[in-house]
């Protein structure tokens, strides 16, 4: 234990010996930029009951931890310690670190389960996670609080493993042009291609039909508006100059349906100029009594008759909300042995299931996607069998 506290103070670090992760066949150079990642645990590890594991990757090299209190950057994803092994897509050339967080359940079943923390570690937004990552995190037992334990490697990412936008004239216009309704550039080439697509079928028709219904609905908007402000006794602005704004700008924020005097300000904007340029204010019209008497008997009318149907609607759901409940607890009530009879014999083969597929003794020297599938369940299947085919044909891009 001494000896591995002191050697991760020093320039060299240890790597945790109950976890186990491969990767390119053990090269520090990566082949692809969507890395195949595989993981093994000790049979101390396993009979700790593993769940999940979280693998961040890094942008620097180990020993750059030392210079920073807290790392919440790189990228971080959450796999099931079931699932045998997972894809990570690198996003930046140059040196890299996985660091690899197994997240077990604890023995007296209190706390946050495994996947409660695994949640936690990869919660965040805007590229900064919720949880940073210290240097000392390598440290034996550093992670015993959170029940989990922590390892890394290093690598190398070179830079033609990346795909590479075009810097034609052309290749930047349709780039500007495939991603013009997105926040953010596609990952990979998969990705682009797929918004490609979109940009030139779907894209053109449905931005013609956006700004004519928008430009159909700033129109109705200017001319009611401009007539409102006439019933009332105000001036409006200029109705044709708010049209042509309309079909041109397509924002109802930007127009403007008062008048303003000559010199910008709206404290006037309730007077009229006669031809002699001298200005008059309009009074507001009276509102006859019998028209407020009839909206106010109709208003009163409607809220009866929507207040007592909310009513009926809303007892009617507490009645059977409440027969609901009860019928759950007494089935809840009466299966709650025979639950935690099939969870116990469901942990003994999740435990067997990684001594046989994800022990020590079965280490291999690359990872093989193809001996893996058949382990696994249909889900996970799916998965690998996509990202499998996905590395050969899509490069990320990157950042």
């Amino acid at each position: 234990m001494e000896q591995q506290e002191t050697s991760i103070t020093t320039e060299t670090f240890t790597p945790n010996p109950n976890i186990k992760l491969v990767l390119n066949g053990g090269k520090t150079t990566l082949d692809s930029a969507t890395v195949p990642v595989e993981w093994h645990f000790s049979d101390e590890l396993i009979a700790k009951k593993p769940r999940y594991i979280v693998i961040c990757d890094h942008e620097m090299p180990i020993e750059k931890l030392k210079d920073k209190i807290s790392y919440c950057g790189g990228y971080r994803t959450a796999f099931s310690v079931r699932d045998l092994a997972g894809y990570i897509q690198i996003h930046k050339p140059g040196s890299h670190h996985f660091i690899a967080i197994v997240f077990y359940d604890y023995n007296d079943g209190k706390g946050l389960s495994g996947l409660s923390r695994a949640r936690q570690w990869i919660s965040g937004k805007n590229g900064q996670y919720d949880y940073g990552i210290f240097y000392d995190c390598l440290k034996d037992d550093s992670m015993a609080t959170w029940n989990a334990e922590v390892t890394a490697v290093e690598f190398e990412v070179p830079k033609e493993l990346f795909a590479e936008k075009s810097e034609t004239w052309f290749g930047t216009l349709t780039w500007k042009w495939v991603n013009r309704w997105f926040s953010h550039a596609p990952v990979d080439q998969c990705e682009y291609r797929k918004r490609k697509v979109f940009a030139f079928t779907a894209q053109p028709f449905l931005l013609f039909i956006g700004r004519l219904i928008a430009g159909i609905f700033c129109t109705f908007y200017s001319l009611v508006g401009a007539l409102c402000l006439l019933f009332i006794g105000f001036q409006p602005s200029n109705i044709f100059k708010n049209l042509l704004h309309s079909w041109w700008n397509l924002n109802l924020f930007d127009l403007d349906l008062r008048n303003t005097n000559e010199w910008g300000y709206k404290n006037d904007w309730r007077k009229w100029t006669r031809k002699d340029r001298s200005r008059r204010k309009i009074p507001l019209f009276a509102v006859p009594a019998l028209d407020v008497v009839a909206l106010g008997a109709m208003a009163g009318l409607i809220f009866l008759v929507v207040h007592h149907t909310m009513m009926f609607l809303f007892l009617s759901l507490i009645a059977i909300y409440a027969s609901v409940v009860a019928k759950i607890y007494s089935n809840v009530v009466k299966s709650r042995e025979k639950k935690e009879e099939v969870k116990k014999e469901i942990m003994d083969f999740h435990l067997e299931y990684l001594k046989k597929n994800a022990g020590m003794s079965s280490v291999p020297a690359s990872v093989d996607i193809r001996s893996i599938i058949p382990k696994v369940d249909n889900r996970t299947k799916l998965h690998l069998s996509f990202w499998a085919m996905k590395a050969k044909v899509c490069k990320p891009f990157a950042n």
